[in-house]
């Protein structure tokens, strides 16, 4: 069948859709990875982390399991919880003794990969852009973390 297209559009489709996602994470809905750092858990999903992060993509891309658990060394809990909700909602607020490890975890795990410097909009986007020029921060690696099967 033929005959004309129609376009359908959903105006408020982006804001639903970070908004719907903070709530499955925030209620734990449809979560499939956790990721550990020292005794600490965050639950979140896999798809997010893909979606954000080149280098959480390669890692989930390969047979983990069901709910695989990935093991990062060298973070402190509150940077990754203020990742998480960068990832998901695209802003997060953060101490100052935070924001550099925060930044370099960004900078790690492939956040703003693929995105030109002037596109960058937000404060800690321009942050960042400010450290991939050398203008601040060293590079402390936070992967060499393992992957692992986890069950529930």
């Amino acid at each position: 069948m033929g005959g004309t297209r129609f376009m359908v559009q959903w105006e408020e489709h982006p804001t639903h859709l970070v908004t719907r996602l903070g709530q499955l994470l925030e209620h734990q809905t449809l979560v499939d990875v956790t990721l550990m750092c020292n005794t600490h858990t965050l639950r979140v999903h896999r798809a997010v982390l893909a979606a954000c992060s080149p280098y959480f993509e390669t890692i989930l891309q390969r047979q983990l399991g069901m709910h695989p658990l990935i093991v990062l060394k060298d973070m402190q809990f509150c940077v990754l919880k203020s990742l998480i909700e960068f990832m998901y909602c695209g802003e997060t607020s953060v101490t100052e003794d935070n924001l550099q490890p925060l930044l370099q975890a960004a900078k790690f795990f492939q956040l703003f990969h693929g995105r030109r410097r002037h596109q960058m909009t937000s404060s800690l986007q321009s942050v960042l852009c400010a450290e991939q020029l050398g203008k601040a921060g060293t590079n402390k690696p936070y992967g060499r973390g393992k992957t692992q099967n986890f069950r529930e």
